[in-house]
């Protein structure tokens, strides 16, 4: 018998000619633990509708505390950061609208989705402090950074080029 080990399961398959049965069950069983790992937490439409909402709580939690967020240098720092949740929580929204309006394969790029959404939190950041806007560039563009990593290993999209070398036809 030979034991190998998935994960926190241990399986044990007896290696001899009626074992071929066994054995697909034991690599069905661990490609099927592999894509419940890979699951999203919500659905798109529930990401989209919860994105939504958090975006729209954070526009208005800004606009509510204009002259707290203004007050002080570090709460124009803080107003900047959450301009920067703002950003990123819209883009996620605008992600899952499209990937359930356009299909899943969707995705979003630098023009137009993620440059509108970057509009939108700058405007958002700039009716509270124009230096709550320059702390947005800097937390949006590093959180797009962390985002752009993360949905590249969850991911993993192998992309194929192809090339094609012409040739000339002789005569």
């Amino acid at each position: 018998a030979v034991c190998a080990g998935v994960g926190v399961f241990v399986c044990c398959v007896k290696i001899d000619s009626t074992s071929r049965k066994c054995l697909h069950s034991v690599f069905s069983f661990c490609r099927s633990k592999r894509r419940a790992l890979n699951k999203m937490a919500v659905s798109t439409s529930v990401s989209l509708v919860l994105a939504s909402l958090s975006a729209v709580l954070i526009f208005s939690g800004m606009q509510m505390y204009r002259p707290l967020l203004a007050s002080s240098q570090m709460a124009t720092i803080f107003g900047g950061y959450l301009g920067s949740w703002l950003f990123i929580l819209s883009l996620t929204a605008v992600s899952n609208l499209e990937a359930t309006v356009l299909g899943y394969g969707f995705q979003a790029k630098f023009f137009p989705e993620v440059s509108f959404c970057l509009g939108i939190a700058l405007f958002a950041c700039g009716m509270v402090h124009r230096v709550c806007v320059t702390s947005c560039i800097l937390f949006s563009v590093a959180a797009l950074y962390y985002v752009n990593k993360i949905s590249h290993k969850v991911h993993n999209v192998a992309v194929q080029v192809d090339s094609y070398a012409s040739k000339k036809k002789k005569k």
